[in-house]
């Protein structure tokens, strides 16, 4: 498991690794009861939450907790809240935390701790790359029984193993309350744009809220988008064009995956003779991805706020207006009505497209400036709160991953 105590005294070699002297190594199945897995039949399968919470395999996880798409009315191996669920087919080794009396198919087992379920839940996920070699060889990844009950682990006194876990349950206990408020945040974010971005809210001295989204509020203006600006398209930038280290550029299925309103740092660089054969993208342009696999998300964009020499790749199309704050027009082109509005117009079945002369008949609402500027004020702050927020959890889940490693291989004591 690690060689960080190597030699040093008041450490042994084990199985495990170096550990301190007074620790042990025992099976998984000493500490904890072991319940494999069973999927019921597919014909008890329901997703009406009728009978019991189906856990199949990771993809019934999300931030470490169950959360099951399935329910079935064939029980079959149960698990219980608290109870830790950890993966035994693709990916192997990877740990939760069950928040639900349900069933567990095969993908899955339950390992219920007889003493110490933190110290034991937190051992696991400090545990999990050692998983790899016990499925090694098989047709595909996955391991049995006799490995997860022979699964060797180091075994401290247990008072230690109750301070251990009492230490990263803390961080635990901040990384979710974190979770949660940035969860609180995009909530607020999301009903304020709403409110604001329709009218139905509004700063004082600026008229009236109207009483529905898409009326038309007192002093705004309603446009299309071609009467706004111009079109372009970005151009020739392949996923083999990319380098390390280059100039920054945007590539359409970033839109979808990196960035949300406002391009606020990119992820790829091409070479400046891939640029030359590129189009380069100003402050203040908004990109669109051009295509997209439903119709909800196409013709999502973001706003490029920034002055730095950057260019865009196909299917990206940059629409370029004086007009409009950019920042306002980043968050109001991905509004729910504007969203409707693409939806609409885009073409295809199973990959669907959306061209700038379809972009152009998109009819938006648009506030006098100092308004936008009011509301984009609002917004960003929030913005930059969730920033901050979701940096903090990135901090704090590197704190933890470094206290796991210093405790739980007994190079820090307690």
């Amino acid at each position: 498991m690690t060689d960080r105590n190597a030699n040093h005294p008041g450490y042994k070699k084990t199985k495990v690794g170096w550990i301190p002297e007074e620790w042990d190594v025992t099976k998984l199945a000493s500490t904890s009861k072991i319940i494999m897995g069973q999927s019921p039949n597919s014909e008890f399968y329901n997703e009406v939450g009728e009978g019991l919470p189906l856990i199949q395999g990771m993809s019934d996880i999300k931030d470490g907790k169950t959360q099951p798409r399935y329910w079935t009315t064939q029980i079959t191996k149960e698990c219980h809240p608290d109870d830790i669920i950890l993966s035994v087919r693709a990916p192997v080794g990877n740990v939760a935390r069950s928040i639900h009396h349900g069933c567990i198919g095969r993908g899955v087992c339950v390992v219920r701790s007889k003493k110490s379920s933190d110290f034991i839940f937190q051992l696991l996920k400090y545990m999990e790359p050692v998983w790899a070699r016990y499925s090694q060889g098989s047709t595909f990844e996955a391991v049995v029984s006799k490995d997860v009950k022979q699964f060797p682990v180091p075994n401290p006194p247990y008072p230690e193993q109750k301070r251990i876990a009492e230490i990263l349950n803390t961080w635990d206990r901040a990384i979710e309350q974190t979770r949660q408020l940035i969860d609180a945040k995009q909530r607020l974010k999301k009903g304020l744009m709403q409110q604001l971005l329709t009218g139905r809210m509004r700063f004082p001295g600026f008229g009236a809220p109207v009483e529905k989204a898409g009326e038309l509020p007192e002093g705004w203006e309603e446009k299309t988008l071609g009467d706004m600006g111009t079109f372009s398209k970005g151009a020739n930038i392949q996923k083999s064009d990319l380098v390390d280290e280059g100039i920054p550029c945007i590539r359409y299925g970033e839109i979808y995956t990196v960035h949300d309103f406002i391009l606020k740092e990119f992820k790829s660089y091409i070479s400046s003779s891939t640029a030359m054969s590129s189009k380069r993208i100003y402050k203040g342009d908004i990109l669109f991805a051009g295509s997209g696999e439903t119709r909800e998300e196409i013709g999502k964009c973001i706003a490029y706020v920034d002055e730095y020499e950057a260019y865009a790749g196909g299917d990206v199309i940059i629409f370029r207006s004086n007009e409009s704050n950019p920042y306002y027009l980043g968050y109001l082109l991905n509004h729910p009505l504007i969203i409707k509005q693409k939806s609409a117009l885009g073409q295809g079945y199973s990959i669907f497209h959306i061209y700038p002369n379809m972009l152009k008949k998109l009819i938006i609402h648009l506030p006098p400036r100092n308004e936008q500027k009011m509301i984009v004020h609002v917004i960003s702050t929030l913005d930059n709160e969730i920033l901050r927020l979701v940096k903090l959890t990135k901090f704090l889940n590197l704190q933890k991953l470094g206290l796991l490693q210093k405790l739980l291989s007994g190079e820090v004591r307690v």
